[in-house]
């Protein structure tokens, strides 16, 4: 026979187990998250801005490339291949479903398109965002040394 009380004190010290082994990850990103708004805020802003201009360069690269991928697989998978069907036989069932092949690829190269035109369009916004929150840190440190000189000029 099981013992009913063995067991669930277990199942007990196993859920016990596993609340201090979450607390204690929540401990360790709490840190983490500590030593990283820490080490953000000491960054000197030409670091901060320097890896925008690569970003900015790398985001302006990829999208002319995305933009000339899509276009010759526009041109090679142009809309014109679509043929009218004059049989009413098996080739003409393929060739249905080859026009509706056709057409598909067209629409999934249409939505690349917009998806591109998306995708610069957030990247542009999160590199002005980055750089909106380097110049509030630089003012930030600025005001904190401007105090600190105040304070060392009134004693």
């Amino acid at each position: 026979m099981v013992n009913l009380k063995n067991h669930r004190s277990e199942a007990g010290f196993s859920i016990l187990n596993k609340l201090v082994i979450f607390g204690t990850l929540i401990l360790i990103a709490g840190f983490t998250m500590g030593a990283a708004t820490l080490y953000i805020t000491r960054v000197p802003i030409h670091e901060l801005t320097g890896s925008i201009q690569t970003l900015k360069n790398a985001m302006r690269i990829l999208w002319v490339l995305m933009v000339v991928m899509s276009i010759l697989i526009t041109i090679v998978l142009s809309l014109t291949i679509v043929r009218p069907i004059k049989r009413k036989k098996e080739l003409s069932y393929l060739s249905t479903h080859f026009n509706s092949t056709i057409l598909k690829i067209g629409d999934s190269v249409q939505l690349f398109d917009t998806n591109i035109a998306m995708m610069q369009q957030m990247g542009n916004e999160l590199a002005s965002n980055i750089t909106e929150t380097a110049s509030t840190i630089n003012r930030i440190q600025t005001l904190a040394q401007t105090e600190s000189v105040t304070e060392t000029m009134e004693n």
